[in-house]
């Protein structure tokens, strides 16, 4: 109850302003996350490595951004019931909401990695990288069901006014990210398939943690 804001009663500035600074700083400290995958590769994988998982950005950020839209839906129809105290029909949508983001990200799982390469080909991916780009693609398509397990579930508790919970988690489980890329890439060798297991238990450790 203390990390949720009433924004029925009081002030609505300041109640706006707590729901959404820990927002902005999720924002700021997932691209941190992304640059840090970037500045490892870079540095220790070569450059060649670096372009295979640039080339894989647009597509992903499709992706990730179409099925943060659906969840951002759910979030403005619990919060409605919410608002309307309707406490029978708040649970019916948490679980409808729980259960398509496993809908969904098996789907998307079994969907990209069957058609990851063509995608790419499609996309025009060079020639010299496409292989690497595949691997990193089908890795990271196997983590989709944790990513919207964690994706729904925080717009579940956005919608009670939890931004907070969110933010400490997207920290914790970062922190653990880059300590696992830099274990894969640099101790290990893996190069692409180190950062995208990686990234992969990075979904799987914000799964378990928001649970």
């Amino acid at each position: 109850m203390a990390n949720q804001i009433d924004m029925l009663h009081g002030s609505l500035v300041k109640k706006l302003l707590l729901f959404a600074l820990p927002l902005v700083a999720t924002g700021v400290v997932q691209q941190l996350f992304i640059a840090a995958d970037s500045i490892i590769l870079g540095q220790y994988a070569g450059s060649e490595a670096l372009a295979a998982v640039g080339s894989t950005t647009p597509l992903i950020n499709l992706t990730i951004n179409l099925f943060i839209g659906l969840s951002i839906g759910a979030n403005v129809v619990i919060a409605n019931y919410i608002g309307q105290g309707r406490s029978d029909r708040i649970s019916d949508a948490v679980h409808t909401t729980v259960l398509l983001s496993l809908i969904a990200g098996v789907t998307v799982a079994v969907l990209g990695i069957c058609i990851a390469r063509p995608m790419l080909v499609a996309m025009d991916s060079p020639d010299n990288v496409i292989d690497l780009s595949t691997v990193y693609l089908r890795i990271f398509f196997a983590g989709m069901p944790f990513m919207m397990i964690y994706n729904y579930s925080a717009s579940i508790l956005r919608s009670k006014g939890d931004t907070r919970r969110p933010l400490f988690v997207l920290l914790c489980t970062g922190i653990i990210k880059v300590g696992l890329s830099l274990l894969f890439v640099v101790v290990l060798g893996m190069s692409v398939r180190g950062v995208a297991v990686a990234t992969m238990f990075f979904g799987a450790e914000f799964t378990v943690t928001k649970s």
